[in-house]
């Protein structure tokens, strides 16, 4: 799962949840877009039968939902 965090009111703006683990996390160079790389983690021990899901990049354009506090009421 991803979060992002309002370090001042201490309260989770936003998250996302992913079928793998996350392996490393990038905001491109204006911080418009970030880039997310998944992969099975072999910490989550998966059953032999059950089929391995491939790595990937996940691209998540970057707006006031992802990353702006909310305003207090």
């Amino acid at each position: 799962m991803l979060n992002t965090w309002d370090p001042n009111a201490r309260k989770r703006i936003w998250k996302k949840q992913f079928d793998c683990g996350i392996t490393c996390v990038s905001f491109n160079k204006d911080g418009s877009k970030l880039a997310v790389g998944i992969s099975y983690n072999h910490d989550n021990d998966v059953d032999a039968m059950q089929d391995i899901p491939k790595p990937d990049i996940c691209i998540l354009g970057v707006n006031d939902t992802i990353a702006k506090p909310k305003a207090k009421k």
